[in-house]
């Protein structure tokens, strides 16, 4: 990895492709499907949508994935969360992560109803931990 840029794949409306000016991503590149089929070292998923579509697609990826609900979010309602639990807890590079109370579209402050900014601090902390990760493996192979 030395030498080459981290791709990383974000779920959430572009929010960490912009905030931190990535490339190749432009916030419409499932989480789980940057990892498999791109090639991606790490994908996140925010509020993401039709995640059950993606569950088979998590075998045979060894790229961190994190996703990060609301218990209230339409888009992932109880049957998406149970398959993604299940998931979570025979995978090693799956990290889920379901706030109460908190509903589709949390990352965005222009969505009141729905806005939670600890649960977007939260995301965008592990978002960072995720990368600053990958950087410190990159660093360590290239010594």
């Amino acid at each position: 990895m030395a030498g080459q840029t981290i791709r990383f794949s974000s779920r959430s409306g572009g929010a960490f492709d912009c905030w931190l000016s990535l490339p190749a991503g432009d916030g419409k590149v499932p989480a789980i499907l940057g990892p498999k089929r791109l090639g991606y070292d790490a994908g996140i998923a925010c509020h993401g949508t039709q995640m059950l579509d993606f569950v088979g697609e998590m075998d045979g990826v060894a790229a961190p994935v994190c996703l990060v609900w609301g218990d209230q979010d339409f888009a992932a309602p109880p049957p998406v969360l149970e398959a993604y639990r299940e998931l979570a807890g025979r995978t090693q590079n799956l990290g889920l992560h379901v706030f109460p109370g908190v509903l589709h579209g949390f990352m965005f402050p222009g969505n009141p109803k729905a806005f939670s900014a600890s649960t977007r601090a939260f995301a965008i902390e592990r978002a960072l931990a995720i990368l600053a990760g990958l950087r410190d493996g990159a660093l360590r192979q290239a010594s």
